[in-house]
């Protein structure tokens, strides 16, 4: 039971370390893309939709880290790596 569920932690962290890459690369390149829109606004409303779509995957990918029951283990891998022993 216990190797099924650091099995399970295993697999959990692995799709978060993924998530925390794809966020982190999505605030970047809207960090600079805001940037750049900010300094001329009027001609650069395209930027916008790539911002909004690419928000949409960023959420879609956050809803697929759920486990089987439906619930988000964030708690259980964080005491299984928490705990002494």
């Amino acid at each position: 039971m216990n190797k099924k569920l650091t099995e399970e932690t295993r697999r959990f962290l692995k799709k978060l370390d993924r998530f925390l890459i794809h966020l982190s690369i999505y605030l970047a390149v809207n960090m600079a893309l805001a940037i750049y829109t900010f300094t001329d606004f009027t001609t650069n409303w395209w930027i916008l939709f790539p911002m909004i779509c690419w928000a949409l995957l960023l959420l879609y990918h956050a809803m697929e880290m759920k486990d089987q029951k439906g619930r988000i283990p964030l708690r259980k891998a964080l005491l299984l790596l928490l705990s002494p022993s």
